[in-house]
């Protein structure tokens, strides 16, 4: 059952600073109350359970409140349907404690990041120091076919002959002993 405490100026309670006074209603008094005219604007706040009990008590709030309460509802709704709209999730530490058969997680069973492959990104980032480092080996003209061939705008081996005047072949020639030479160095990392 529902006990409803309503603010009233000659009411038998008193709230904790003993400026408001309030009745209490519940059952069909309540109900009655609340359909009635003076009732269909007032809005409750439900009190915690301080134990087990039946019955849920709902105080009264200031219509001086009803305003900020409600801008508050709005704020909070409007920050679920923002995470709701996200697609993250909250999870609670305590989801980190032991399971009822004794089993503690590491919070890395409860988080999925799909987009990141950590594993494959920091392996990547070894290879790619590790050939920075071959490269770094090689000697200056080695250094600058690598570069010119294998830029983000990269040359032709057509266009290096012409450029340097070299035939293609001395070029290509070139350009596969380099690739051997990176393969030797990179096997000895």
């Amino acid at each position: 059952m529902s006990i409803f405490f309503i603010e009233d100026k000659n009411g038998d309670y008193f709230s904790a600073d003993g400026k408001r006074r309030f009745i209490r209603l519940k059952g069909k008094a309540a109900y009655d109350y609340l359909k009635s005219p003076n009732g269909r604007g007032k809005r409750f706040y439900k009190l915690p359970a301080e134990e087990e009990t039946e019955d849920d008590v709902f105080i009264e709030i200031p219509s001086s409140k009803i305003s900020h309460i409600r801008k508050e509802e709005r704020r909070t709704q409007y920050v679920a349907d923002c995470k709701k709209d996200s697609g993250r999730y909250e999870i609670s530490l305590y989801a980190l404690e032991a399971n009822d058969h004794g089993e503690r997680c590491s919070g890395e069973e409860l988080i999925e990041d799909t987009a990141i492959d950590i594993e494959s990104t920091a392996i990547h980032r070894i290879e790619l120091e590790k050939l920075y480092q071959a490269v770094q080996s090689l000697s200056e003209e080695e250094q600058e076919l690598v570069a010119r061939l294998y830029s983000k705008k990269p040359a032709t081996i057509i266009d290096l002959s012409k450029e340097w005047n070299v035939h293609y072949s001395t070029i290509s020639r070139k350009h596969k002993a380099v690739l051997r030479k990176l393969k030797r160095i990179l096997k000895n990392f």
